[in-house]
């Protein structure tokens, strides 16, 4: 005769559960096992088959799927149903970025790098919130099923705490490691803060002058900063218009050209994005006051930034003369001139 544990919930929502409690459980299991060896050994066999990503994923989709559906059906450990969801979000969305991609200047070579780039975060921080609730649930379901003996039954909890401290470890590896090994090694950083606006990146005239534009300026008026044909992933171009939110005339060119690829097949967005690297050089080097004061109308600039970098980018072709003659001067501290553009 075989006997049944009984299901509270299920016995007072006068659903039966059909099955022992301890089968179901080893047949939930027994099914993620063998789906989940199956695909490890498709896996090692045809390592070089594009759709594995997909499949993995596909795989835990459906899994958690149909435990909703099942857990949902038995009327018991609703607890999970939320924590599932956020599983068959996070999963769904790596696979659906093995189909799906945005068609951007990558595409010839790496087409999905920027969708993986900007999904894959989502997905990370959906799985990460799943798993806590995960580990809780396994925990739970592991030790109460532990051995009958004292000394199985810690051998058995030992076993869960070392497998658990284990996955810690591994995933703690890049947060406590990258600021060493990465981080610390740029030639630009001399302490291990990671804040932006801190000497590691800017000189303290910067910094002040940065936190005066934060404090006197408000709106959103065009600055003007330098630019160089090398910025992209410079932690010094673009500088002002970062830590201030103001608009520029021109960033980052490789960002400011792949986001704008489609955009600029039209031929007046093409006209009105080429020169703009050069005006702004136009405005610091030229000798006519009249085509600096053409360039700051165009663009609409309010304010003209000058420090050392600056100073560094355009060394002796900077005219200093010009801008003062032009332009009002509003802040001048630590090497730092502001000059404005009457509007």
């Amino acid at each position: 005769m075989k006997v049944l544990t009984a299901d509270p919930v299920a016995m007072q929502s006068g659903v039966p559960t059909g099955q022992p409690a301890r089968e179901t459980w080893l047949r939930a299991w027994g099914i993620v096992a063998v789906v989940g060896l199956t695909l490890a050994w498709s896996t090692w066999v045809l390592a070089r088959w594009d759709l594995w990503t997909f499949l993995w994923m596909a795989g835990v989709v459906v899994l958690a799927g149909w435990y909703i559906l099942d857990t949902i059906r038995r009327r018991t450990d609703l607890e999970l149903v939320f924590p599932l969801v956020i599983i068959v979000a996070g999963a769904g969305v790596i696979a659906l970025c093995e189909v799906v991609y945005l068609r951007d200047v990558f595409v010839a070579y790496s087409p999905r790098m920027n969708t993986i780039f900007k999904f894959y975060f989502q997905a990370w921080t959906l799985l990460a919130i799943a798993s806590a609730a995960g580990i809780a649930w396994i925990a739970r379901h592991v030790l109460d099923r532990a051995p009958t003996g004292l000394a199985m039954a810690l051998v058995w909890r030992g076993v869960w705490a070392v497998g658990l401290l284990l996955i810690i470890a591994m995933a703690s590896i890049y947060p406590i490691g990258a600021s060493n090994a990465i981080y610390l090694q740029q030639p630009h950083i001399s302490s291990g803060s990671l804040a932006g606006l801190s000497p590691n990146y800017l000189t303290q005239g910067d910094i002040d002058a940065i936190n005066w534009l934060n404090a006197n300026v408000s709106g959103s008026p065009t600055i003007v900063e330098a630019n160089d044909s090398k910025a992209d992933y410079s932690p010094v171009y673009g500088r002002i218009s970062t830590f201030t939110g103001l608009p520029t005339i021109f960033g980052w060119g490789g960002h400011e050209y792949q986001w704008r690829v489609n955009w600029m097949l039209t031929p007046a967005h093409n006209a009105d994005y080429a020169p703009r690297f050069g005006d702004i050089q136009t405005i610091y080097t030229s000798a006519s006051a009249e085509q600096v004061l053409q360039l700051a109308r165009h663009y609409d600039v309010r304010y003209i930034y000058v420090g050392a970098l600056e100073q560094q980018t355009y060394q002796a072709n900077l005219r200093l003369d010009i801008l003062s003659s032009l332009f009002p001067l509003v802040y001048q501290r630590e090497g730092v001139m502001i000059f404005q553009v009457p509007s």
